[in-house]
Formats: C-alpha cells, sequence, structure tokens
C-alpha cells in the first residue's frame, strides 16, 4: 500500500513537473517574438525618388543629396523571421534625425502597411518625427506607432513605407532603420 501511494506522488509529481513546463514554455512564447529591424540603406526607392536623384543611401543612413528637397519615399518588406504564421508586434519604431524638431522644414515618418489579396493596403500605424519633441536635432531620436491588429502573414504582405521630407534649406533628416517588436 505505502508503495502504491509513493508511485503515485511520484507520478503525480511528474506530471505536475511536465505540466510546468509545458506552460512556461506557451506563457514564454506568448509574451513577445523577436523584434524585425531592417536598415534604411535595405530600402527600395519608389520610382519617382528614383527618377529625380534626390536620395543618397550612404554610411547606414538615407538622406537628400545637397541641394534636393522634396519627399524620398522608401520601402521595405516585412519578413517573416519566425517559424510561425502570425506574430505579435505592436510597435513599429523608426530611428531618424530631423533637424528642425517639431518644425515643417523637415518630417521623418514610417507607416506599417499591408496588402491583401485582394490588393487592398491598410495603414496600420504610422509613426512620425514631427509628432513628439526630438532629444537632440543633432543625434538619433526615435519616434514610435502602435497597433492593435495582428501581423497574421497568411492574410497578407506587410511592408513599412518610410517618407523623408526635406523643405528648400540646407539641413537634411536622416533616415536610419526601423524596428518592429513587441513593446
Amino acid at each position: 500500500m505505502f508503495t502504491r501511494c509513493l508511485i503515485n506522488e511520484v507520478v503525480a509529481a511528474v506530471i505536475c513537473g511536465v505540466s510546468l513546463v509545458i506552460f512556461a514554455t506557451s506563457t514564454a512564447g506568448a509574451q513577445a517574438d523577436p523584434p524585425f529591424r531592417y536598415a534604411g540603406i535595405a530600402c527600395e526607392p519608389s520610382q519617382e525618388t528614383a527618377r529625380r536623384s534626390i536620395c543618397v543611401q550612404s554610411h547606414g543612413k538615407v538622406y537628400h543629396r545637397d541641394g534636393a528637397n522634396g519627399i524620398i519615399t522608401l520601402f521595405a518588406p516585412v519578413l517573416n523571421t519566425t517559424t510561425k504564421e502570425s506574430v505579435n508586434w505592436n510597435t513599429l519604431v523608426i530611428h531618424y534625425l530631423d533637424p528642425d524638431d517639431l518644425g515643417s522644414q523637415y518630417t521623418v515618418s514610417g507607416s506599417l502597411r499591408r496588402l491583401d489579396p485582394q490588393g487592398e493596403v491598410s495603414v496600420l500605424t504610422e509613426a512620425t518625427s514631427d509628432k513628439i519633441r526630438n532629444l537632440s536635432s543633432s543625434h538619433v531620436n526615435w519616434a514610435t506607432g502602435t497597433f492593435t491588429q495582428p501581423i497574421d502573414f497568411n492574410k497578407g504582405t506587410y511592408y513599412v513605407q518610410i517618407a523623408i521630407s526635406r523643405g528648400p534649406t540646407e539641413k537634411r533628416a536622416e533616415f536610419f532603420d526601423f524596428k518592429l517588436a513587441h513593446e
């Protein structure tokens, strides 16, 4: 009788331990998927940007060539770097330099977009340099945009569209990279 009780306790402890491991693994997996980061120099300029020859992609950043102004438009794919069909990212972060802070001469913005199988494009979120006060006008800053819709790679193709705007001035706005993460 004692042996049977001891065996039952051991089996119960093993089952409990296995259940805890499964629970901990599934809970940890649900907390956050690894972030996705994409460098500005790897982004593809739009046809209009390329035709106007207004952007420079060099030394880890994208900016207007000397004497050029207007809007540089860049596109970057969002790649599924996990083994899952859906990821739980909820924040877009762009890293940039905006020399006039909240002014209107320079703006760097990024928008997360989904192209669905029917060809419809929807904007999930946007992060813009002119909506927050910069920490510095001469160092890299960041802007964030949050979203609640899940990134489900079965329901569409995702990409980030970047816009770098410069008025008729001598300074330059710069775009460095973006990140998608659960924050």
